[in-house]
């Protein structure tokens, strides 16, 4: 006989909704709070796009330093 899971494990295995804070389990599809479809593969689309904006960024500071510098 499986022994009963503990609040504290239950608590382990349940993650913030990224929309709502609500929190859901990782494999949910929708979130029963804030009824936001797929948001774990949501917020991932998010941070890639993110991540790409600040690389983006980073790149035209460094091409605009450089040029900065050597017409100087």
């Amino acid at each position: 006989m499986s022994e009963p899971i503990s609040k504290q494990a239950e608590a382990d295995l349940l993650k913030p909704c990224p929309d709502c804070g609500g929190l859901i389990r990782p494999q949910a599809e929708d979130c029963r709070y804030c009824h936001s479809v797929e948001p774990f593969k949501k917020a991932r689309r998010r941070e890639k796009i993110r991540n790409m904006l600040v690389i983006i960024v980073l790149a035209i500071s460094l091409a605009a330093a450089i040029l900065f510098i050597s017409v100087s």
